[in-house]
């Protein structure tokens, strides 16, 4: 029966023409091709009270994509999502689906193989997890891509979003062939054992996560990527509930390496700010040619950054106050591996502070701020910086592991001592040093003006100290120092030229004088007159180091 508005037929065959258009077109036809499903013309009432879980599977299954007007609507049960949907709320804090199940079902699921199309945008999606005992918010099996943008997940029992293969014929490489999530918020978890994670892209393909918030972690990672391809990470916060967060702020990892869609592979982690985890950003085996580059890592449990990974650079990131737990040993940045994994990786620029106690040690402090463990290989530690409440700079350096450090014009503070220094205090008019260090060798340049006193009880060679780092073996185990100038040096026994050396294991040069067919001696105390003013000496050189 057909009916009737103010007693006419509506004429849904009657042609009208749009503003500004030429063309003519029926009601039918418009009505058809409306933008949006609309849940409240499925019976959504949208008020908190009623359920409103069979207008929206209703909705879903009627065509795509779905608006949801302003409102709260409780749906007490899973919604099955359609080969393809987009769902698009208000905004976050217009449109709230309220979701009451207290078992274990999953909020929005896609079960089977499939190949569709995803998008959530614009709602808050409350699930109810303190009340649940199981179940995801997001959990699709298949599809070509996933789009998630200004959604806010709230109270949610388990995963966040989870996109995963699971084996199902026929067999693809990846879960998802796109995946973008943005702009979003994510606040708690309450899962407790099994490791669930806030955001887990468990294949995929071409994915960026980014501008996110991400706030009480509990048990699993913030963001994990298990087996995914040219991946970006970048801008998000990543909070973790503290103690008992057992996988990271940030973790990569990949299955058995082979096939190639087995890795994780051509990844970027960059300006992500994370705190309150075990771990910040944890690289598992298998991971490759990733760039972890101005990251932010604060209050982690355990370690800053840990790496397996193969090819990768680790640059400009900030890790402070690593080892709350305070038990076991713990680092700033970590490359580790077992003999295929943790090879050739650049981890330069990188600082690394503890100041959890302003005045005095803390009860919990960084135990190293960098590691290269046994297995790791090949890696280029490059002009990094470590201070604050540390008990060492360095552990251990791996197999054919070098750390590269560049310092160029650093100041040094020279010193003139003898190897018994007795009762000589020099005083000093002019005490200039600087040093430049390229990768393992130290180029010094030093000028010293200074008084000697009225010493008697001084012995031995002349040293000059204040070099910045330990001399290492090489060139018959010492560098030579050229003097290019000396004044009121008592030289004795036709000697007149001044020289010196730096020798294996030391942090000073010693002084000689040398002639024309005279060997060569040290220079004692006897070569600098007690009671003299205005003694020169400038000298420069170079030496290696493995410090």
């Amino acid at each position: 029966m057909t009916q009737k508005i103010f007693g006419v037929r509506p004429a849904f065959n009657h042609l009208i023409t749009a503003a500004g258009s030429t063309t003519a077109r029926s009601l039918a036809k418009r009505f058809a091709e409306a933008l949006n499903v609309n849940v409240k013309d499925f019976g959504a009432v949208g008020d908190g009270a009623a359920d409103d879980k069979v207008a929206f599977q209703a909705a879903f299954d009627a065509g795509s994509p779905v608006y949801m007007p302003p409102g709260t609507y409780k749906i007490s049960g899973v919604l099955n999502l359609p080969a393809d949907l987009t769902l698009i709320g208000a905004g976050r804090f217009e449109t709230t689906i309220n979701f009451t199940d207290a078992g274990t079902a999953d909020i929005f699921l896609r079960g089977g193989a499939g190949n569709g199309d995803y998008h959530f945008e614009g709602f808050r999606l409350n699930g109810n997890g303190a009340s649940k005992t199981g179940g995801n918010s997001i959990d699709i099996s298949r599809c070509q891509s996933l789009v998630v943008r200004d959604v806010w997940f709230s109270q949610i029992w388990g995963n966040h979003i989870i996109v995963r293969d699971d084996g199902l014929s026929p067999p693809v490489d990846y879960g998802a062939e796109e995946v973008s999530i943005t702009d979003s918020l994510f606040d708690t978890n309450y899962r407790t054992g099994g490791s669930p994670h806030m955001l887990l892209i468990d294949s995929g393909k071409h994915v960026k996560i980014a501008n996110n918030t991400i706030l009480e972690a509990k048990e699993g990672a913030c963001i994990m990527c298990f087996t995914s391809l040219d991946t970006v990470i970048s801008g998000n916060i990543c909070r973790g509930q503290g103690t008992g967060h057992l996988f990271g702020g940030i973790r990569l990892a990949s299955t058995t390496g082979t096939p190639e869609s087995d890795n994780t592979t051509r990844t970027v982690v960059s300006g992500n700010y994370v705190e309150g985890c075990f771990y910040g950003i944890f690289i598992g085996t298998n991971v490759d040619w990733v760039s972890v580059t101005g990251n932010t890592v604060v209050n982690i449990e355990n370690t800053g950054i840990i790496s397996q990974s193969n090819d990768s650079v680790f640059s400009g990131n900030v890790i402070r106050n690593t080892g709350l737990r305070a038990t076991g040993t713990n680092y700033g940045i970590v490359m580790t591996g077992d003999g295929g994994n943790g090879l050739r990786n650049l981890v330069s620029g990188n600082r690394v502070t503890d100041d959890q106690g302003a005045l005095s040690p803390p009860s919990a402090t960084m135990t190293y701020a960098f590691h290269d463990s046994s297995g790791a290989d090949f890696t280029h530690w490059e002009n990094n910086y470590a201070d604050g409440w540390i008990t060492a700079e360095f552990q251990t350096l791996g197999t054919n592991s070098r750390k590269i450090i560049f310092d160029v014009g650093t100041s040094l503070t020279p010193t003139v001592a003898f190897a018994t220094n007795g009762d000589f205090a020099p005083t000093y008019n002019t005490q200039f040093g600087q040093y430049t260090r390229v990768a393992d060798l130290v180029f010094f340049d030093i000028l010293l003006d200074f008084d000697t006193n009225a010493y008697t009880t001084a012995s031995g060679n002349i040293r000059i100290g204040g070099l910045p780092f330990t001399a290492s073996s090489g060139n018959n185990g010492t560098w030579p120092v050229m003097v290019s100038r000396h004044s009121l040096v008592n030289l004795a026994g036709g000697r007149t030229q001044v020289g010196g050396e730096v020798a294996s294991g030391q942090t000073f040069l010693q002084l000689f004088q040398s002639g024309d067919e005279v060997a060569s001696s040290a220079l004692t105390a006897g070569n600098f007159v007690a009671s003299t003013s205005n003694f020169v000496l400038r000298m420069s050189g170079f030496y290696a180091t493995t410090a």
